[in-house]
């Protein structure tokens, strides 16, 4: 293992780029930090005109911030459409959430 640890090279704080046929490398003074990843915050149970239940998973994108994202617990993009509905965004499909019915 090298003595500069598990983080790649051009990473690593000791590290200085070098020159490299003529121009400067371009890299990073420090690590960058890793992105953080969507928080699931909690879930809706819903249903369309016709009886079909889904789950909508509320996500916060970033921890800190107000920021949120919609999806089923299939995957599927979901719109946010007002308190108590939303739009499936593959198929356009308005579903209600089952405690304001």
């Amino acid at each position: 293992m090298s003595k500069m640890g598990v983080l790649p090279k051009a990473y690593h704080p000791r590290w200085r780029a070098s020159w490299s046929f003529g121009r400067k490398a371009i890299l990073p003074a420090r690590p960058r930090s890793i992105a953080a990843m969507p928080t699931e915050l909690y879930r809706e149970p819903c249903e369309d005109g016709d009886g079909n239940r889904y789950t909508v998973i509320v996500w916060r994108l970033y921890p800190g911030l107000s920021s949120t994202s919609y999806t089923l617990d299939t995957g599927a993009l979901v719109t946010y459409v007002d308190e108590r509905s939303f739009e499936i965004d593959r198929t356009g499909v308005i579903i209600t959430r089952l405690d304001c019915l």
